[in-house]
């Protein structure tokens, strides 16, 4: 199935057979079914293209091929995507808040990592690379992710930290990348707490498609010449590297190659890194046994990686860690040296009814050497899914899931466990309206010390009122349980101490939303606004918390200082509740292709520990519509910590001839809660804060031009009015910085 005009694939049209039997077009725009023999009317019909239809006539015991080619007549957007339900879908059909982000974004910003791409989504916060989607993370120092990677519907988190590896998604083949704002425990397991990333990779089309990229990234002064430390350095700071992709078909074989590479010499002084990447995808779809494919992703990384606590001060040394003096000292940065390994073998069969059949693997190695403690840990997943779609609009989807994992670490000590789970999601189109029930039971054990198994639920529904209206309302639960990292980690840096908390508990929650998404036309242009209300409610949140962990006996010789330091703690409930407007478009405006991608989030969150005035739902509701234009003391007080109530982030493209510019505009509101002993104990904060005592305006440039078959030349200004840029206390982000990109496509 494709479009008649751009010759690219559409999946999700609707196929009709003499109005009773009917199946969907899969993301590859392929379909099949088997029927009677004699004579059929076949009609395709899909949002945005004028219906169609085709006289087939088959025999007993044929295969009947067709290719059909639809003719757009676009009332509204035609976006497909798989996360909320598992099964393709558009987007505007689904029962819960979906944004998706195109490759063409990812590369004209010159994304060098996910994280950077994904930070352009309204809701979403990349907080200290990691992150909150509407505030439902604080800071946790990378470990207990509450959002879930998935790659081509695989979960990937770390072994050790349950964190997310941004630099191991292999951009250079992605598709599409798409965000779901909700609770997804119930179609996808422990950690979807939050949130799911889902990241699709590409497949060939018809003509081969090689791609190669280059850019190079300098970064200038920041606008308090004082905090520049590389003023007598040998370098400046900088970052540059390349990709490059190509896909080819031949006959039923598919094969994508994907390279990266990337060096960086950091703003952040001593805080270099870099990785190697090599991706390779397989496909056959032997035409000798339709409905069979199968196939595998490979992804290898060498990379150089490193984090740190805060910064050293606020006179000279904001871009300077603590501890690290300026000098080779390394401070509180913890460097490593990591290499990954991914690989998935896949295959689906599609029977003589119509059922869908996949089964996937992964294998998921990492290995951090160049360290003292030399962790090893090795993951092994495996799933096995059924999908069945009824004549009478019904789509059930169910499977199980088992994972096993060790990890071998002088630091963390050595730990191994597994989880499985078994899920069930029934899909219902009536009409107008769509209704989605699920269920998911996951049962975790950790060495013999943990276990712990969990049942959840999500149910949601989708009405279409008007031509291109669409109201919906979702709930969904959600559960994630701590990571390694969180239970065992005992570190120092400097003075300052991880402790370990063995006996943290897993947390859980729910997450509901109502909304209304609106499309609209004009003239060429097409797109829908989107307001969604949403309210999350958590038990045993955990969070990193900063303060004075004194044990029961103080040992000989000790103080109280020696106990200063983060600790993962079950907060016990909050609650986190606010609104979110976005806007979607792309199109034509005269003879200038326009995208834009924007919105406004409000998020206020509370600990229901601090007091009944947050407890009732009456009370908070007040506390909450007073919170949007107040700072007043009673409405920061009950808030969770390192959370900003206001963002706002818009990005404009336009395309002329060869010409292309684009406008990146964020704000990001102040975090105005955070530990009061770390203020204290941070140099320079206190003052810091006082001085700083508002938002952030991020302002980010980029024009470019083709020079058509001979590639594009860009200019991309990151930071252009070199705001001063701390969105975790005690941490800088990049001054004013430019990348020069050139890019070709063959």
């Amino acid at each position: 199935m494709y479009d008649s005009k751009t010759k690219e694939t559409l999946p999700g049209v609707t196929v009709m057979v003499n109005d009773s039997t009917g199946t969907a077009t899969d993301l590859d725009g392929k379909f099949s079914l088997e029927v009677a023999p004699g004579n059929f009317q076949v009609q395709f019909s899909f949002i945005g293209f004028k219906p169609t239809s085709k006289e087939v006539r088959t025999k007993a015991g044929e295969t009947v091929t067709l290719d059909i080619r639809m003719l757009g007549g676009a009332e509204e957007l035609n976006v497909v995507t798989v996360s909320g339900t598992k099964t393709e879908r558009r987007l505007v059909e689904e029962t819960v808040s979906i944004e998706v982000l195109k490759k063409d974004l990812i590369t004209n910003t010159n994304s060098v990592t996910l994280s950077e791409a994904i930070d352009k989504v309204a809701g979403v916060t990349m907080f200290d690379n990691q992150i909150t989607i509407r505030g439902g993370s604080g800071y946790q120092f990378g470990a207990g992710s509450r959002v879930l990677l998935l790659i081509n519907d695989l979960p990937l988190l770390s072994v050790d930290r349950g964190e997310i590896r941004w630099n191991f998604v292999p951009l250079e083949i992605v598709d599409q990348v798409e965000v779901t704002k909700s609770a997804a425990s119930a179609l996808y397991g422990a950690s979807a707490l939050n949130g799911v990333v889902n990241v699709r990779t590409g497949y060939a089309k018809d003509k081969p498609e090689t791609e190669a990229l280059i850019y190079y990234n300098g970064y200038a002064k920041p606008r308090n010449k004082d905090y520049a430390w590389w003023t007598d350095a040998p370098n400046n700071p900088m970052r540059y590297g390349g990709q490059f992709s190509t896909k080819h078909r031949f006959g039923d074989h598919d094969l994508s190659i994907g390279v990266n590479y990337n060096k960086t010499t950091g703003f952040i002084r001593l805080l270099d890194s870099g990785f190697s990447r090599l991706t390779l995808q397989y496909r056959h779809r032997p035409h000798s046994a339709p409905g069979l494919s199968y196939g595998i992703l490979a992804n290898l990384m060498d990379s150089q990686e490193g984090d740190y606590f805060f910064w050293n001060s606020t006179a000279t040394g904001a871009y300077v860690p603590f501890g690290s003096n300026g000098n080779r000292e390394r401070g509180t940065i913890s460097a490593q040296r990591r290499r990954s390994i991914m690989i998935d073998p896949w295959v689906t069969y599609f029977d003589k009814f119509g059922n869908k059949h996949t089964l996937r693997f992964r294998y998921y190695h990492v290995n951090l050497y160049f360290t003292a403690a030399n962790p090893v840990a090795d993951q092994f997943l495996a799933e096995y899914q059924f999908q069945r779609k009824y004549r009478i609009g019904l789509t059930t989807t169910a499977g199980m899931q088992a994972q096993r994992f060790n990890l071998t670490d002088e630091d963390l000590g050595n730990h191994n466990g597994y989880n499985v789970s078994s899920y069930a999601q029934m899909d219902q189109k009536l009409g107008r309206v769509n209704l989605v029930a699920g269920f998911r039971y996951e049962y975790f054990k950790l060495d013999t010390a943990f276990s712990n198994g969990r049942p959840v639920v999500s149910a949601g529904i989708n009405y279409q009122p008007g031509k291109t209206t669409y109201l919906r309302g979702s709930f969904g639960q959600g559960f994630r349980f701590p990571s390694i990292a969180e239970r065992y980690v005992n570190e120092s840096l400097e003075g300052i101490n991880i402790f370990p908390n063995p006996d943290l508990q897993p947390e859980y929650g729910l997450n509901s939303e109502i909304g209304i998404k609106q499309g609209f036309k004009i003239g060429k242009f097409l797109g829908y606004a989107d307001l969604s209300l949403f309210w999350m409610e958590y038990w045993n949140m955990t969070e990193f918390t900063f303060d004075v962990y004194l044990p029961d006996v103080l040992p000989e010789g000790a103080e109280a200082i020696d106990y200063i330091g983060f600790k993962s703690i079950n907060v016990s409930r909050a609650r986190i509740a606010g609104f979110e407007a976005s806007v979607y478009g792309e199109g034509k405006i005269g003879q200038t292709l326009v995208t834009w991608q924007g919105g406004y989030t409000y998020t206020y969150g509370v600990d229901l520990n601090q007091g009944e005035d947050v407890k009732n739902i009456g009370s908070y509701l007040s506390k909450l519509f007073k919170s949007i234009g107040s700072s007043s003391e009673d409405v920061l007080q009950p808030m969770l910590r390192y959370r900003m109530r206001h963002s706002i982030k818009n990005d404009i493209q336009l395309e002329y001839k060869q010409f292309i510019w684009g406008i990146d505009v964020r704000y990001y509101g102040k975090v105005e809660k955070v530990d009061d002993i770390f203020v204290a104990y941070i140099p320079g904060l206190k003052e810091y804060r006082a001085q700083n005592d508002h938002g952030a305006v991020l302002l980010n440039l980029r024009m470019g031009y083709s020079f058509n078959k001979y590639g594009k030349l860009s200019l991309i200004v990151n930071n252009a009015l070199n705001s001063e840029i701390s969105y975790r206390p005690a941490r800088m982000e990049a001054p004013l910085n430019f990348v020069l990109q050139y890019k070709i496509k063959i």
